[in-house]
C-alpha cells in the first residue's frame, strides 16, 4: 500500500482532532504518519514535539527539537509571537528587531507592520512608529480594521 504524499496535512489534522479528544496515543500515530509522508510537515512536527515535551519524553522531544526550531525560524507568525512577547515583557529593542524580521519575511501582512509600529513607539522611535503604522493601515483589509490600528496612548 502506497500512501499519497499530499495527504500529510490530512493526517496532521486527524492528529489535532484526536489530541483535542484526549486520544494522545492515537494523535501521536497520526502525526508520525504525517511525518512519514512529509518529514517537514510543520504542524505534525510541532505538535508531536509538544506532546513529547509535555509527557516528559525528553529523548524523543530532543530528537525533534532542532527540526522544530528550524521551521519556527522560517515562520513569520512565530517571529511575530516572539515580538509580542518581547513587548509584553518591555524588551522593546528586541521587539523591534523581531517585528522587522517578520516584516522582511512577509511585508504584505498588516499585523506585522502594526507590531513593528507599536514596538518602535515603545522604544522611543515615534517617527518610525508613525511610518510603520501608516503602512499597516495601508495593508489592513478594511476600514474598520484600519481605524482600530493606533499607537499606545493614541
Amino acid at each position: 500500500l502506497k500512501l499519497d504524499r499530499r495527504l500529510d496535512y490530512v493526517w496532521s489534522n486527524i492528529g489535532v482532532i484526536l489530541l483535542r479528544n484526549g486520544q494522545t496515543e492515537e494523535a501521536v500515530f497520526a502525526y508520525r504518519t504525517a511525518l512519514q509522508l512529509d518529514p517537514h510537515q510543520a504542524v505534525g512536527l510541532n505538535n508531536l514535539y509538544v506532546i513529547y515535551s509535555e509527557d516528559g519524553d525528553i529523548e524523543a522531544a530532543a530528537e525533534l527539537q532542532a527540526r522544530v526550531e528550524k521551521i519556527q525560524r522560517k515562520n513569520p507568525w512565530y517571529i511575530q509571537s516572539l515580538a509580542e512577547t518581547a513587548i509584553e515583557e518591555q524588551r522593546y529593542p528586541e521587539a523591534v528587531t523581531l517585528a522587522k524580521q517578520a516584516v522582511r519575511m512577509d511585508g504584505k501582512e498588516y499585523r506585522f507592520h502594526y507590531t513593528l509600529a507599536r514596538s518602535q513607539y515603545l522604544a522611543g522611535k515615534a517617527i518610525l512608529a508613525q511610518e510603520s503604522l501608516e503602512r499597516a493601515r495601508e495593508l489592513a483589509p478594511n476600514t474598520r480594521t484600519r481605524n482600530s490600528l493606533t499607537l499606545p496612548g493614541g
